[in-house]
């Protein structure tokens, strides 16, 4: 996949916010979306709509890097799973962009509680015409509903969390100097 041609676009959502984003994506073009990772089961779950994916928005990791992820593409396009055997014994089982590159990665990130959401991001990361398609699809309708705030777009219940004094963080043990400030 060598050197990433697209940048991706760091996110602050709710469940409200990425539904309707991902509900206008959705009206343009169906896509389907599929749970990504290294799993232990060979079929993940997979959705028709993000309406669907239990919990979308909302998240008990404490940083970006271990919370849920999703691959999306167009519903033309199957997912597919690819086995990795481990060296202690058994196989896990990878949903990711090497063996998908018509498909965007989406880390929803999402609300912990009332006061703290935690960054997501949505990029493409495999030179796919289809998952640029896709991208700039998802970038130019974040463009219309959401805020910039330094590199992040903020949707718009996540903005309202910001100026009610919450926490828009990366990393839950990390300090709040280094949260997202306007």
């Amino acid at each position: 996949m060598g050197d990433c041609p697209y940048l991706p676009i760091n996110i602050f959502a709710t469940r409200t916010d990425l539904l309707e984003l991902l509900g206008d994506i959705e009206a343009v073009q169906p896509v389907h979306y599929v749970e990504a990772g290294l799993l232990d089961k060979p079929t993940p779950a997979e959705y028709g709509s993000a309406c669907e994916i239990p919990g979308l928005g909302t998240t008990q990791a404490p940083d970006t890097n271990v919370g849920e992820r999703y691959l999306l593409a167009y519903t033309s396009i199957p997912f597919t799973v690819r086995p990795v055997p481990q060296k202690r014994g058994g196989t896990r089982y990878a949903v990711d962009q090497q063996k998908n590159p018509d498909s965007v990665a989406l880390i929803p990130g999402g609300q912990v509680d009332g006061r703290t959401i935690l960054a997501g991001s949505i990029g493409t990361c495999t030179g796919s015409e289809a998952s640029a398609a896709l991208l700039r699809t998802i970038a130019s309708s974040i463009h219309r509903r959401w805020s910039e705030i330094k590199s992040y777009a903020v949707g718009p219940e996540a903005a309202i969390v910001l100026d009610a004094g919450g926490r828009l963080t990366a990393n839950l043990r990390s300090p709040r100097e280094y949260d997202l400030q306007r």
